[in-house]
């Protein structure tokens, strides 16, 4: 059994409906369920946030992030999931299981500690350049957890913004998200990605591009939005606009 065919295996076996597991919490943006003696979570969220999801998922082999990968949905989703994205088109992942940092209950300590993450994750000697070219950003302490055979906190729920701070009307939590951020450095000026580093992640990307990621949402059996195909057609557009900022060409 090849290595690849062995994780594509062990990730159908891991993976379960929403209906089919427990309730286990929610963020601002998606519910998690688990499944007794499951290695992984499965969530749920609305396709506004695939893109983070794809970004989480490309940087999953630098073990800093936990990575998420899409599964269709073919059972209903729980009462309160439905009640949660009613009108919306349902998003499924599963993402390895880990234990979160507790949350700080605190708007500034929020605020300073994921600043002071972010700070951390683009010093970061081996990958910093990209992070902080990413915008890898909402790094308060509940977006981190401790994961079994990590030996470092790994990040579950990043947000990605890119090398410049996006425009706009946005919610109140991604403005504190902004808020957090503060004025991003100037790539090409203020720092440069390594072209190593840079054509590492273009083959990334390349093993892993934005239409197979997605693929799982056309496979689901459970009624899907007429929309589907346009509003994944505006997350890639959003995915491609980061990826080409940055020097790296997606496969649309």
């Amino acid at each position: 059994m090849s290595a690849a065919f062995e994780e594509a295996w062990i990730f159908l076996k891991a993976a379960f409906q929403p209906a089919e597991g427990d309730f286990l919490g929610s963020g601002a943006n998606q519910y998690v369920y688990e499944q007794a003696g499951n290695p992984d979570v499965v969530k749920v969220g609305g396709l506004s946030t695939v893109p983070e999801l794809y970004f989480n998922e490309l940087l999953k082999p630098t073990r800093m992030f936990a990575g998420q990968s899409l599964i269709p949905m073919t059972e209903e989703l729980p009462m309160e999931a439905q009640a949660r994205f009613a009108g919306r088109i349902p998003v499924l992942s599963t993402q390895i299981r880990g234990t979160p940092f507790p949350d700080t209950g605190n708007y500034k300590r929020y605020m300073s500690d994921s600043f002071k993450n972010m700070i951390q994750a683009y010093d970061h000697p081996r990958y910093g350049p990209l992070l902080e070219a990413l915008g890898v950003a909402d790094l308060k302490k509940p977006n981190f957890m401790t994961v079994a055979g990590y030996d470092d906190p790994v990040i579950h729920d990043p947000a990605f913004y890119g090398p410049d701070n996006p425009r706009g009307k946005r919610s109140p939590e991604y403005g504190a998200a902004y808020a957090a951020r503060g004025t991003p450095r100037r790539m090409g000026i203020d720092y440069t990605i390594p072209d190593r580093l840079r054509e590492a992640f273009a083959r990334r990307v390349d093993e892993l591009p934005f239409d197979e990621y997605v693929e799982p949402l056309h496979q689901s059996e459970a009624p899907m939005s007429t929309d589907l195909d346009s509003e994944l057609m505006n997350q890639a557009l959003n995915v491609d606009s980061i990826l080409g900022k940055i020097g790296v060409k997606n496969r649309l």
